[in-house]
């Protein structure tokens, strides 16, 4: 068993929901940023078929990420802005949380 997943299952309440809507956004800000330099490089190959598919799915994948990461991004705000005593400000997820919203 990986040091992660060890430290991952130790996460219980708001904190757990915090380390999952923060690792999924930073999961998501990833691909969008590879989507979007794949659909770049696509614009200079050969317009083929298969180019021409690809481009169309990365299309119709990039806004759809970008609607789930702005509801997210709420998601962060409203659990950073909470008032509960459980989340740890110098936590690992809290601080990418702050990051990933620059708070």
């Amino acid at each position: 068993m990986k040091k992660d997943q060890v430290l991952e299952d130790c996460y219980i309440g708001p904190e757990r929901s915090l380390m999952v809507t923060a690792t999924l956004m930073k999961r998501l800000k990833d691909e969008r940023r590879l989507f979007l330099s794949e659909l770049r490089a696509l614009d200079r190959e050969t317009q083929t078929a298969h180019v021409l598919l690809r481009k169309e799915f990365l299309s119709k994948k990039v806004p759809e990420m970008e609607q789930e990461m702005m509801q997210l991004e709420r998601s962060l705000r409203k659990m950073l802005a909470s008032p509960t005593d459980q989340l740890n400000p110098s936590g690992k997820y809290y601080v990418l949380a702050e990051k990933l919203v620059k708070v």
